[in-house]
């Protein structure tokens, strides 16, 4: 399987969370309180988020050695929690379209890099079918891609602290 097909394969997951979450039930609430401004520290913001952005990335690409299943889950729940917070907003928050684009634009940098990361750890569906795929040489492979999810991972964390903490 190339990393096209693996692309459009985990783009088409993240799709899939985010349709079923349209199929929630979300109740309306009067008075929701939104604040403008995070008040923390950007540089623990900035550790926080990296750190937890990392460890969905080796999540995913752990893929390798258990036959694919944790990005094909990562990317399904995560695609599902984005849809299901985007709909919340749209239907509690008065101006959505400007909440988003605030809060959620950084954020799309994020998806990016997941995606990437999910698409490398599909590779391990191969070990289903194929007896001698080694997930080591598989990785070795993928030095670019993973370098690349990692450097947009850097770089989403970078703006999320620093830049969509303080609009």
């Amino acid at each position: 399987m190339n990393f096209g097909i693996r692309i459009y394969f985990a783009v088409l997951l993240f799709a899939l969370g985010i349709l079923i979450s349209l199929f929630i039930k979300i109740n309306v609430y009067e008075g929701i309180v939104v604040w403008d401004k995070i008040d923390i520290n950007s540089n623990s913001l900035f550790v926080k988020i990296l750190i937890n952005n990392m460890l969905v990335i080796l999540f995913n690409i752990s893929g390798c050695y258990i036959f694919g299943l944790t990005p094909i889950f990562s990317l399904i729940s995560n695609g599902f929690f984005i849809g299901f917070w985007v709909k919340f907003v749209m239907l509690n928050i008065e101006n959505w379209h400007i909440f988003l684009l605030k809060k959620f634009m950084p954020h799309s940098i994020e998806i990016v890099g997941i995606i990437l990361s999910g698409a490398i750890g599909i590779k391990g569906v191969k070990r289903f079918y194929i007896k001698s795929f080694n997930p080591s040489i598989e990785l070795t492979e993928s030095k670019f891609e993973i370098t690349f999810s990692i450097l947009i991972i850097i770089l989403s964390a970078i703006i999320e602290a620093y830049v969509s903490a303080k609009l």
